[in-house]
């Protein structure tokens, strides 16, 4: 589809504007009404605000996707597991927590009904005798609403998560990182001046690859120097890969040359659901780097961005720097910069394997420690 804005009209419009009035967005209207104005457009806003979406006002094909999502209830469709064409939805969301909630391992509540959450779900059906098909349909409907869950709270994908980190251990080697240096080829990214963000992740990309590779990690590019996958293709990549964790490097830009600093961000709907080891993550590469290098922290925030969704495992995105800023861009443009940049996020990445063990203060740890570390525990 295309992308609908302020002015627009048509049946379109109107679609999207039925879907706001009953989520309760905007006030239902009656007759045809099909026109994008300034109150369907603070909607929409307040929409993307609460999905962790870019709070743009517009409709592209990820707001779309996420209001269709959100007409969805559990119960008003059957669920399944189609490897082509994967469920999305609150409903499975919804499912999803509920398997959980009863202690059945579904995954990250992701809206996307996948293989994980298909065997969550047939693992309930086995120990309810129910059919075991595989299907969210009325008898399994029927059987979840006839039970309380085992236990709320708790934050048991946080659980699960931490006791698989702690099971691989504190040492990087083995450890397969998935290097995502955003956009490619003819998409450029944010470009000021010369200075385009594609060719500078790029060589930011390459820099953290030797630096992982040294200290035995298994470092993955997402992409070549002439590719630019879509970020369900970089995330199909990861899971493909079997990653342990994804790193996707970007700089912003923005109308204002005062918007300066680094932001990380990690799966969240900012409703409680999160990637709690990829929340960890961005917070340590963000005091890292803040610390590091001096860039203004603008902290780590849940978005719903589908590289963060789609990955079955923790992944981080990253903004170094703002090229609309004259200051953040002489830096970048600097490799003594993205040098510091790089062993930061090599640091951080570090801390999050020791759990807290053996630490040292935010900014103090060096990459010489880091190898030093790795030798003494591979002796």
């Amino acid at each position: 589809m295309r992308v609908l804005r302020r002015g627009d009209g048509g049946p379109a419009v109107a679609e999207v504007r039925s879907t706001l009035a009953a989520l309760g967005l905007m006030p239902a209207v009656g007759g045809v009404h099909d026109q994008f104005d300034q109150v369907m457009e603070h909607a929409i806003r307040t929409f993307q605000q609460q999905r962790g979406l870019i709070t743009d006002g517009l409709i592209g094909p990820a707001t779309y996707r996420a209001l269709r999502d959100a007409t969805y209830q559990l119960g008003g469709r059957p669920l399944a597991y189609l490897v082509s064409a994967p469920i999305t939805g609150d409903d499975v969301v919804t499912l999803q927590e509920r398997m959980l909630e009863l202690g059945y391992d579904a995954g990250r509540p992701n809206g996307v009904f996948g293989h994980q959450t298909e065997a969550a779900l047939r693992n309930f059906q086995r120990d309810y005798g129910l059919t075991v098909d595989g299907i969210c349909g009325p008898e399994t409907i029927r059987g979840l609403r006839q039970l309380s869950p085992r236990a709320r709270g708790g934050r048991p994908v946080l659980l699960r998560e931490q006791e698989r980190v702690r099971r691989s251990g504190p040492r990087l080697t083995g450890k397969r990182i998935v290097i995502d240096p955003g956009h490619g080829a003819t998409d450029t990214g944010v470009a000021v001046e010369g200075v385009n963000e594609s060719e500078l992740m790029w060589d930011l990309a390459r820099r953290l690859e030797g630096r992982m590779v040294a200290t035995g990690m298994e470092a993955l590019l997402s992409r070549g120097p002439d590719q630019c996958p879509d970020e369900s293709e970089r995330a199909a990549f990861a899971n493909e890969a079997g990653a342990d964790l994804v790193l996707s490097l970007h700089s912003d830009g923005n109308g204002s040359p005062f918007a300066q600093g680094v932001a990380s961000f990690h799966f969240g709907t900012g409703n409680g659901t999160t990637s709690t080891l990829g929340e960890a993550m961005a917070g340590l590469i963000q005091r890292e780097i803040a610390k590091r290098t001096g860039l203004r922290d603008c902290g780590a925030h849940p978005k719903t961005w589908e590289l963060l969704r789609l990955t079955r495992c923790p992944a981080v995105r990253i903004e170094i720097g703002y090229l609309t800023n004259q200051d953040d861009r002489r830096r970048l443009s600097d490799p003594a910069f993205r040098d510091i940049v790089a062993e930061g996020i090599v640091v951080a990445v570090k801390r999050l394997y020791l759990l807290g063990e053996n630490d040292q203060p935010t900014g103090s740890f060096t990459f010489a420690d880091v190898l030093a570390h790795e030798l003494a525990k591979a002796e």
